[in-house]
């Protein structure tokens, strides 16, 4: 692996493994498959029965806002609100997004090994604020 990412002194898996597939590929050649197969990999997101696309609870999308941080990637993931469910392991409501991932944002970015990709929040709001 080129870096490995750390958010709050722990490293990042999700991070670590999609920036790992952008600092190894050129750019104009990397693939949304791969980095929505890397989202799954990593649990944070998943497919919904009856429809098509990639979506995130709200609890993913706490992970997924790190990869907006503006020293790793902002505007790669976007993500649109479509329910409201029932989260079946803690029985509360929760927000289901779909995420859509932007082929320009991922084919023209630079490689993180390029930029200081060491993330640290004091707390929850700090991360929810970017």
């Amino acid at each position: 692996m080129a870096c490995k990412i750390f958010v709050n002194k722990e490293e990042n898996t999700m991070l670590t493994a999609l920036f790992d597939y952008i600092d190894n590929s050129n750019p104009g050649t990397r693939k949304v498959d791969k980095v929505i197969d890397i989202l799954k990999e990593n649990g944070v997101v998943r497919s919904m029965q009856g429809r098509s696309g990639i979506y995130a609870t709200e609890e993913d999308m706490m992970q997924l806002r790190y990869i907006d941080d503006p020293s790793l990637l902002p505007g790669l993931l976007t993500s649109t609100l479509v329910t409201t469910i029932k989260d079946p392991a803690t029985n509360q409501d929760t927000n289901v997004y779909e995420i859509d991932v932007n082929s320009l944002t991922l084919n023209f970015a630079n490689a993180v090994k390029d930029r200081n990709a060491d993330i640290t929040y004091s707390n929850q709001y700090e991360l929810d604020k970017n």
